[in-house]
């Protein structure tokens, strides 16, 4: 059990800080706080690792070698280096490389000029929240003297879309003095797009956002399982019943607070 002062201190927020403490704070306290990276990799950081490999890849060939042809091979290429064993079956590791290998073909399309960023890690420091951030940007491209950033998940729920909606806007305005014209999250598991353009009222919510964020971080009320329908097949489920973190009459609900 956590005791009742324990508070987590994290130099640098960064967008997979985030994103895992969104998906699972057990996992994130797992992980990042307990530093023991080496638990057995999950089919979704692997096939999420390959999808940046292959997107970065595409859009670093020439022009006219930007065709889905060249795509299948890359996607081909990359993909064999995924162990079919990490999967739940046969059945589950065919339909994730099925969805993935559409929406990608969906997705990419040839640029003409290179892309502004192409999974570049940037660093700021946001004042406001005594904080820095660090955030990877897929894509950014100019566009009509504007410029916008591509988001590829995997998957994505409401928490995931709104922590990179508002890092996203928050990051680049801090960084660049501007707003993107827009910001796209790429789902390539549900084959959704979502689409955001940033203003000044967003870059407020942001802030506050992810002001709650790191707060929630810091304390130890929060470090609760999720509960999804993965925890039956994660490694970490015996020590998480072990130390109660299901036990939830003392355990606080980021989600909830702050809806």
């Amino acid at each position: 059990m956590f005791k009742n002062n324990l508070e987590v201190r994290i130099k640098t927020l960064t967008d997979y800080h985030l994103e895992a403490f969104i998906s699972c704070p057990y996992k994130f306290y797992y992980q990042y706080i307990l530093s023991k990276n080496h638990s057995p990799f999950h089919w979704r950081q692997e096939v999420q690792k390959s999808i940046n490999l292959i997107i970065k890849e595409y859009y670093s060939l020439p022009i006219t070698k930007q065709n889905k042809i060249c795509l299948l091979h890359l996607i081909d290429q990359n993909w064999r280096n995924i162990k079919m064993n990490i999967f739940d079956d046969q059945i589950h590791y065919y339909t994730v490389l099925a969805k993935v290998t559409d929406y990608l073909l969906q997705s990419l399309t040839p640029k003409k000029n290179p892309p502004l960023f192409l999974f570049e890690k940037l660093h700021i420091f946001v004042e406001e929240i005594e904080t820095e951030l660090s955030l990877t940007f897929d894509i950014g491209e100019w566009s009509n003297d504007a410029f916008m950033i591509k988001k590829y998940l995997l998957d994505t729920d409401e928490s995931m879309i709104k922590v990179f909606q508002y890092l996203m806007t928050v990051f680049s305005f801090k960084a660049f003095g501007v707003f993107p014209e827009k910001i796209e999250i790429i789902s390539l598991l549900q084959g959704e797009k979502f689409t955001f353009y940033p203003n000044e009222q967003e870059f407020s919510k942001g802030l506050i956002y992810l002001d709650f964020i790191k707060d929630s971080i810091k304390k130890s009320e929060y470090y609760w399982n999720k509960e999804s329908d993965e925890c039956s097949k994660c490694h970490l489920n015996k020590q998480c019943n072990l130390m109660n973190f299901r036990d939830k009459k003392n355990k606080k609900s980021l989600y909830h607070e702050w809806h």
